[in-house]
């Protein structure tokens, strides 16, 4: 809990910082309507719907959200703020309570489109970290590797339901756990899932022979030291620059880029 109080503070110590920013650049109108507050919170709800795509797309960590989804973003939201200026330029008059209203109007809708908005970039923001995934893969090896919500068979199971439901083929699983107990030694949950599309990879291979040692796509499901569960996958665009494709197979590899990124974020998300 301590964590997470430090965490909000460092937050809302620079949101209120980029707050006073902003209403620095944006004055208030001379007629009395707050637009600096007006900014500010827009400013907010914009980044807020940012941070919370992305970190339901599982680009940052809890901490890293708590400390600008929630400190930092607090901090820059001025609600207080809004309500007793709602409140002081209402009380004035009765042009002053329909500017009040007029406010308080603007305020929601465009709080509410701008959530929306930086919900939807931060989605976008998310599919293109995802595609090329300088955080989560290690670099120039191939590999995306994600975290799971799931256990590594759950994890597996919800591979496999995706590729078939997408038209993909699953070939073959291989649960490497129980190969080891078998062979009388101890490894972690650890489970690997082969799936594609022939079609696709037909048209690879028909490019550049050598990729049939990299195809089918191959996933590895896996259990940490701390008991967490990664998914890792083999990145059809990283094989594409491996084996030299040409230009023939832009449209297959594309695909395969696409159809590997759904069944990851559905396998390892809720």
């Amino acid at each position: 809990m301590l964590d997470i109080i430090i965490l909000v503070v460092i937050g809302g110590a620079f949101g209120a910082m980029t707050r006073e920013f902003i209403m620095l650049m944006v004055p208030p109108l001379t007629d009395g309507f707050p637009l600096d507050i007006l900014v500010a919170n827009v400013v907010a709800c914009f980044l807020l719907g940012t941070v919370t795509a992305l970190y339901a797309r599982k680009i940052h960590s809890r901490d890293v959200h708590t400390i600008i989804g929630t400190g930092m973003m607090g901090g820059v939201s001025t609600f207080s703020s809004f309500a007793y200026g709602s409140v002081v330029l209402a009380s004035a008059s009765m042009s002053a309570f329909l500017i009040a209203a007029a406010y308080v109007t603007v305020s929601v809708v465009a709080g509410y489109v701008a959530v929306l908005a930086g919900m939807k970039f931060g989605e976008k923001s998310a599919d293109i970290l995802h595609r090329y995934p300088p955080m989560a893969s290690i670099i120039d090896s191939g590999l995306v590797t994600v975290e799971s919500r799931h256990s590594v068979a759950e994890t597996i199971e919800r591979v496999a339901a995706k590729a078939k439901s997408m038209g993909m083929n699953v070939f073959t699983r291989v649960d490497h756990g129980a190969g080891a107990k078998e062979a009388g030694l101890g490894l972690p949950p650890t489970e690997l899932i082969i799936f594609g599309n022939p079609e696709n990879g037909t048209v690879l291979m028909q490019d550049k022979r050598s990729i049939g040692l990299d195809l089918p796509i191959r996933a590895l499901a896996w259990e940490d030291g701390n008991g967490k569960v990664w998914l890792t996958v083999n990145d059809p665009a990283w094989l594409a620059q491996r084996h030299s494709l040409g230009l023939s197979s832009d449209v297959a590899v594309k695909a395969m880029v696409a159809g590997t990124d759904t069944v990851t974020k559905y396998a390892t998300g809720d």
